[in-house]
């Protein structure tokens, strides 16, 4: 750029990319018609009733002339799709922030008000086992690591294995809380199903999170959901929607835990982010006048995104895993052939993410390596300085691109 050099990263750079700007259909129509909107009106008309009512509230004329909103039904309304895309329950009790990290700050409180102790493993994502480190330490708790990386991609260990490792190691250390990924930020899947019943079984007082950012959207997640006091999504990834970030608490023996946590780092300004603020007033908890800022562009992707995916069966679901995981299975073979790479893990713990060790290639440019791998339709999702991490594509990935992908591939350069 005009001469002058960019430095390559020293050290790891995550690339939270995954669905940038890659949104469903129905979440880009709603998107383009927020936008046409504001450019034809200067504002939301009828703010507050569209705000609660939803699409209803606008005047008819709005209506007719931006059908693209159609997916809004409102706050609470779309507090019930999140509910029912996640747990089946349009009932359940759900939060979400504009914020993913905002989410996980609370989440890591309401953990840490209950539990003495909290187990969680090397595979989940640095930012939420910083927020439990941190926030464990202030309630004066303790927080227990389970080192399982090794396991899954040098020992092979399969789902049985996993299992057994977690549940161990939540009775020996006398745990009272547990943090697990659904699918972690690496594409491994967790059979959390199995271990939460296990675990309730053996502690019916254990409280539990479920990670579900790279889970929701890309395989069914209604029984492993039900089953935890906190499910945290985000709908910028499989959901191809925005970024907006979401809780569901299916069980009634948590909300209460869950709400007087709300209400407390709310009134304290602990936390601040808009959303959650307007969850807590909707829930009664707060009082008086409400006075914040909220991002409606983002509420209506969001609600047509999630929609859209409540909306589809279960061996559609399911068809939709099976592809991606082809696309993974296919996507190694290519690699192996150009002289990457992979994180080799058990058919049991296969998903939808690939991650490619290549150092040399992502040494020799990080930003060529991911501008090649666009030009075959292919995101990179996350980049280190060693590896990269590649999310399969949730629209047709024709059988012509695989030829192109080995060639982008096998062209890079290994080395400076």
């Amino acid at each position: 750029m005009n001469g002058m050099a960019i430095a390559e990263p020293r050290n790891n750079l995550h690339l939270d990319t995954a669905r940038l700007g890659c949104l469903c259909p129905d979440g880009l129509d709603a998107l383009q018609s927020f936008g046409r909107l504001l450019a034809a009106h200067g504002r939301m008309p009828k703010f507050a009733a569209v705000l609660g009512e939803g699409f209803s509230g606008l005047p008819d004329r709005i209506q007719r002339d931006f059908p693209g909103l159609r997916f809004w039904s409102g706050l609470k309304g779309l507090q019930r799709t999140i509910a029912g895309l996640v747990v089946e329950d349009p009932a359940a009790f759900v939060l979400f922030s504009a914020q993913s990290t905002s989410l996980i700050v609370f989440a890591a409180h309401v953990l840490s008000r209950r539990a003495r102790r909290i187990l969680c493993s090397d595979l989940e994502f640095p930012l939420v086992l910083g927020a439990i480190r941190e926030i464990q330490a202030q309630y004066t708790g303790g927080l227990e690591i389970l080192p399982l990386r090794r396991l899954v991609e040098e020992d092979g260990c399969d789902a049985d294995d996993l299992a057994r490792s977690i549940t161990g190691t939540y009775l020996r250390s006398e745990c009272d809380a547990l943090v697990l990924s659904q699918v972690t930020q690496h594409g491994i899947r967790i059979p959390c199903e199995r271990i939460v019943r296990e675990i309730r079984s053996l502690d019916p007082g254990a409280i539990i999170m479920i990670d579900g950012a790279q889970g929701v959207g890309l395989e069914l997640s209604h029984t492993v959901a039900r089953q935890a006091d906190i499910y945290f999504g985000v709908g910028h990834k499989w959901l191809e929607g925005s970024s907006l970030a979401f809780a569901v608490a299916p069980r009634e023996a948590s909300v209460g835990l869950i709400k007087a946590t709300l209400n407390d780092l709310v009134e304290r300004y602990v936390v601040t982010d808009p959303y959650l603020r307007v969850a807590a007033h909707m829930s009664g908890l707060l009082e008086g006048r409400m006075y914040e800022t909220i991002s409606l562009e983002q509420l209506f992707v969001a609600a047509a995104a999630c929609s859209v995916a409540a909306a589809r069966g279960e061996t559609e679901r399911a068809q939709r895993f099976d592809s991606f995981l082809d696309f993974s299975k296919t996507l190694e073979v290519v690699a192996r052939g150009t002289g990457a790479g992979y994180r080799r893990r058990h058919p049991s713990l296969r998903t939808g993410i690939t991650v490619i060790d290549w150092s040399e290639a992502v040494a020799a440019g990080p930003m060529e390596l991911e501008a090649r791998l666009g030009t075959t339709g292919i995101v990179a999702t996350g980049l280190s300085e060693k590896s990269i991490r590649i999310s399969a594509p949730t629209g047709d990935f024709p059988a012509s691109a695989w030829g192109c992908l080995e060639s982008a591939l096998g062209s890079i350069p290994k080395g400076r």
